[in-house]
């Protein structure tokens, strides 16, 4: 009673110092004690009175700090920004936050990391390297995750995570959820929906694709931790919010009133819909939804910008990954020999992927551009830059035609809507479609086109001849995951990277047949293409420049790889690809390499983190 007297918020009804207080308990004790306890009380009192006194004084100094402070309304918005050093955002779901927004699991630097938000430092969960998709348990007390084709679990305070299943076909994940009835969920990149007892075993499939589904994504439990809310993708790039319950489980379309890639339901009431905005940024969007009726009952509002994957807690809070602007790059070049020359062109946000024409005096890129992802060519003789695409679909991986004529480059609208486009490399005319996929190089002679179509999760090298009206065939069709493939100058021989090994790995292999086959790389690489002579191929391996010699003969003689420089900051950094196209290439004169320096401070990503989050639109 002392303590709620001393706290209460009207003025005229707190008590006013501690001299009020001793009276108060004064007065308490004389009600409450026998005459016979008086003198055990005074005995007692020697050590009580003191520390009941210091405690009303803390009280009231309490008191008066409140007393001064403007009133805070319930439920106030407060906004605050975590940086995340590597912070990974991807639709595969890098980042969960506990049911009572205790701790939060993300994705950085290539693995997965735990911080309870009582504390300053974050863990690293053991055996979490390329982990991917966290998610917690329904109790909040272990956190499993998908690595090397397998779940794990973990639980924070051990020493080791532990195997739960295999992942079955794509082996990768977009979204896993562990539901109140001791049940885990999975949903499988370009695959089905499964299932699996929270303690491990075998999976067992809970729904397939059907012939309009693409995919399952990012399923999560609603409150009652038995039905399932996840979001599907069809054929057409199309997405919808949908259920699945019931048994058998059945799915159902709840609402389709935004293209978006992931969804959660926010104990407020509200769907949260993550919305890519391009290949970078993103916005979330609120759709107020009963859970009862499975309904949408008002219009969506937009909620947060440039900040992507939401999660809420019962608490309130919610925590999105902040997708800030892409860094500014400016094409430099890199002498083989080592160290800078001076820098190519103008800077632009969101430099990457330079594709040099075979004469070396132009050079195709990506530019990032109000979130709108696009192909320009920079005249190296001239000084001049054209926009050769400006649709609102993204648009990279350019390649040039052996004649400079052409320019060759994915495009991508929606989810399975990758296709290769042809277009003039002055930018006259109009675009033509080649074929579906992703990755275009084209043969030394210019008929023929290799590229990498997608196949749930896993890419396969296919080949379609330029002219002539012929069907695409299959070059490399395997349970790997095949991709960068780049045509050697002869034309006899085709390089592209593979995970076969248990990690990426540059091989050459000849075409067209498609059988003998060499390993270029030893210790991991990726974007592999080879030096216009034909005497070497370079790729990237971590963050270096590495370039093995290639003897001539019908199996050529492999060297061993040489380093031949690395990225640094204010360098050429080899890693920010944003898978659109080769972070670099070689001059024709083999003695230079064209890359992207980044200009002006680096970019680091954040958590944010927001508070009653609704309090901003309530009003509204």
């Amino acid at each position: 009673e002392l303590l709620a007297r001393c706290l209460r918020k009207d003025a005229r009804e707190r008590l006013r110092d501690a001299g009020d207080a001793r009276l108060l308990l004064a007065e308490a004790r004389a009600h409450s004690e026998p005459p016979a306890a008086a003198g055990a009380a005074r005995d007692r009192r020697r050590w009580i009175v003191p520390l009941v006194t210091a405690a009303v004084a803390i009280a009231a100094t309490a008191a008066a700090l409140l007393a001064l402070r403007p009133a805070l309304p319930a439920g106030q918005l407060r906004r605050f920004r975590v940086p995340v050093e590597g912070l990974t955002t991807h639709f595969f779901e890098p980042l969960a936050l506990t049911r009572d927004g205790s701790a939060i699991a993300y994705e950085a630097r290539g693995r997965l990391w735990i911080r309870r938000l009582e504390r300053l430092d974050a863990i690293e969960v053991p055996g979490s390297n390329e982990g991917r998709a966290p998610f917690w348990s329904w109790d909040q007390s272990t956190l499993c995750f998908s690595a090397n084709r397998k779940l794990w679990a973990f639980t924070p305070g051990g020493d080791q995570s532990r195997e739960l299943c295999d992942i079955p076909e794509s082996g990768q994940i977009v979204g896993g959820a562990w539901g109140a009835d001791s049940r885990i969920v999975l949903a499988i990149w370009r695959g089905g929906l499964y299932e699996v007892a929270a303690g491990g075993g075998r999976l067992r499939p809970l729904l397939a694709p059907d012939s309009t589904i693409v995919d399952y994504h990012g399923p999560t439990f609603l409150p009652d931790g038995r039905s399932v809310l996840l979001y599907v993708h069809d054929k057409q790039g199309n997405g919808a919010v949908a259920i699945v319950e019931g048994s058998p489980p059945r799915l159902r379309r709840v609402y389709d009133g935004l293209d978006g890639s992931a969804v959660s339901y926010s104990p407020t009431g509200h769907l949260l819909v993550t919305q890519e905005g391009g290949a970078f940024g993103g916005a979330t969007w609120a759709v107020p939804f009963s859970v009862s009726s499975r309904k949408a009952t008002g219009p969506p509002f937009r909620i947060l910008d440039g900040a992507q994957l939401a999660s809420d807690s019962r608490a309130g809070l919610l925590v999105a990954a902040e997708d800030p602007a892409s860094p500014t790059g400016q094409l430099g070049w890199w002498r083989r020999a080592g160290g800078a020359e001076e820098p190519v062109g103008q800077p632009q946000q969101g430099l990457s992927s330079p594709s040099l024409s075979p004469d070396g005096s132009r050079v195709a890129y990506v530019v990032v551009e109000n979130q709108n992802v696009d192909i320009w060519v920079q005249d190296l003789v001239r000084g001049t830059r054209t926009r050769l695409t400006s649709s609102p679909v993204w648009e990279g991986h350019p390649a040039w035609s052996p004649d400079g004529t052409h320019i060759y480059y994915a495009s991508r609208g929606g989810v399975g809507t990758d296709r290769i486009v042809g277009v003039a490399g002055d930018g006259s005319g109009a675009p033509d479609t080649i074929a579906q996929g992703l990755e275009p190089a084209v043969s030394p002679d210019g008929r023929n086109l290799v590229y990498t179509v997608d196949r749930k999760g896993n890419g396969d090298l296919w080949t379609v001849a330029l002219a002539g009206g012929s069907a695409p065939r299959p070059f490399l069709v395997t349970p790997a995951d095949e991709s960068d493939p780049s045509f050697s100058p002869d034309g006899r021989w085709i390089a592209y990277t593979s995970d076969e090994s248990g990690r990426r790995e540059v091989y050459i292999r000849r075409y067209p047949e498609g059988g003998s086959r060499l390993q270029v790389s030893v210790n991991g690489g990726e974007w592999p293409r080879w030096m216009r002579r034909g005497d070497g191929i370079f790729y990237v391996c971590a963050d270096t420049l590495e370039l093995v010699s290639v003897g001539p003969g019908e199996r050529p003689a492999l060297g061993m790889p040489h380093a031949l420089f690395s990225a640094s900051a204010g360098e050429f950094d080899l890693r920010h690809t944003n898978a659109a196209g080769f972070p670099l290439d070689a001059h024709p004169d083999g003695q230079r390499f064209i890359g992207v320096r980044q200009v002006g401070p680096p970019v680091t990503r954040s958590l944010l983190f927001v508070e009653n989050w609704l309090a901003e639109f309530r009003r509204r």
